[in-house]
C-alpha cells in the first residue's frame, strides 16, 4: 500500500497530512518533526511505501489553506477513516457540526442516544486523527473549552477564526 505525506505551514502551525488513494487519513498537529504521523502510520499502515504529493493531500492542502485565508468552511476532500463503532458515529456527528458553531460532549451524547456517554465520546474526539476537517475543535465542555490534541492556545486560535462566541458554563 502507498502512503502520500505531505507537510504544510499554516497559521496554526506546521501540519501533517497523510493520506491512501481512498482519502485522508491523518492530520498532524502541532508536528513539525512528524512524530505523531510516524506513530500513526507504523501503527495503521505496517510496510507502506512512502511518496511524497499525492492528488487527496493536494486536494487537503488548498482547502485548508482556503478555510484559513476565510473562504472555504465546509470541507469536501475524501477521507479515509479508519474507526469503528462508536467512535466512527461521534466522528460522523462532529463532522457536521457547523462552522462557527459548538456543541458539548454531552450534546454529541445525548444525539448519539448514550446520554451518559460523555467521557466517550470525550475519548472518540481526542483520538480523532483528522482534525480541523472533522472539527473536533467545536465540541466543547459544558463548563468551558475542554481538552484539544494541539493544544488550548491552538483550539482558541480555530474557534476564532471562525468567531465563535465563547459559551457560558452550564447553570445548575
Amino acid at each position: 500500500m502507498t502512503i502520500y505525506r505531505d507537510r504544510i505551514e499554516t497559521p496554526v502551525g506546521a501540519l501533517s497530512l497523510v493520506s491512501t488513494d481512498k482519502g485522508l487519513v491523518f492530520v498532524g498537529l502541532k508536528d513539525a518533526r512528524g512524530k505523531a504521523a510516524d506513530a500513526y502510520i507504523a501503527r495503521n499502515f505496517p510496510g507502506a511505501e512512502f511518496k511524497a504529493g499525492g492528488t487527496v493531500n493536494r486536494q487537503a492542502a488548498k482547502e485548508l489553506f482556503e478555510y484559513f485565508d476565510g473562504k472555504r468552511k465546509t470541507f469536501g476532500v475524501k477521507l479515509d477513516l479508519r474507526k469503528s463503532g462508536f467512535a466512527k458515529d461521534v466522528l460522523g456527528k462532529v463532522k457536521k457540526i457547523a462552522y462557527g458553531k459548538t456543541l458539548t460532549y454531552g450534546e454529541i451524547a445525548a444525539s448519539l442516544g448514550k446520554p451518559r456517554a460523555t467521557r466517550a465520546v470525550g475519548a472518540a474526539n481526542g483520538a480523532n486523527p483528522i482534525p480541523i476537517i472533522i472539527p473536533c475543535h467545536r465540541v466543547v465542555a459544558s463548563n468551558g473549552l475542554g481538552g484539544y490534541g494541539g493544544g488550548l492556545p491552538m483550539k482558541r486560535k480555530l474557534l476564532n477564526h471562525e468567531n465563535v462566541q465563547r459559551r457560558s458554563p452550564a447553570r445548575k
